[in-house]
């Protein structure tokens, strides 16, 4: 799924391919352990375009990683941002991500995954209090559509297995 090339899967856990309904440009893949499939590692290209003032404005705040229009190095570490000031900025590319009714927004950052930046995003999903920890990038360099790398699930599950989906999520190979 672009822009992912390839990543390696953790061992144990299974994946669907979720196909689009309704001719639906959506496509995404679900990796899940065995035994606990409400802990979902999910890659997911909704398939259009946010405007493209905002994908500028969301490129730019990856290129230069600032907070506050004070740039700040990465070190490998999240250049943590401002969440409301994110929220405000870049509201479509966000998605449900920005719904108050029904995510709660904890942290945002820069944060580098072989060698491409993203935007990291972590909280908890209101209704189902689902924790998650993802990553959203531009799919391409021209169309404005976004891809979003994400974990999510209950505790304990989130715990137990967000590390294992973070190494996998750190194996990514992106396409050229």
């Amino acid at each position: 799924m672009e822009p992912v090339k390839s990543l390696v899967v953790p061992l144990g856990w299974s994946c669907e391919l979720d196909e689009p309904n309704f001719n639906s440009p959506a496509r995404s893949i679900f990796y899940f352990p065995n035994g606990a499939p409400d802990a979902v590692l999910m890659f997911f290209n909704r398939g259009y375009p946010v405007a493209g003032e905002e994908v500028d404005a969301f490129k730019e705040l990856l290129a230069r990683g600032q907070n506050n229009g004070e740039p700040m190095k990465l070190d490998g570490r999240p250049i943590h941002l401002n969440v409301e000031s994110v929220k405000k900025s870049i509201p479509q590319v966000l998605g449900n991500l920005v719904d108050v009714e029904a995510f709660e927004m904890s942290n945002a950052g820069v944060v580098e995954i072989n060698g491409r930046k993203t935007l990291m995003v972590e909280g908890t999903w209101l209704a189902s209090a689902k924790k998650f920890h993802g990553y959203l990038l531009p799919s391409d360099t021209a169309s404005g559509a976004i891809q979003e790398i994400f974990f999510e699930s209950v505790e304990p599950n989130f715990s137990k297995y967000l590390p294992i989906a973070q190494r996998a999520i750190n194996s990514v190979k992106w396409s050229a």
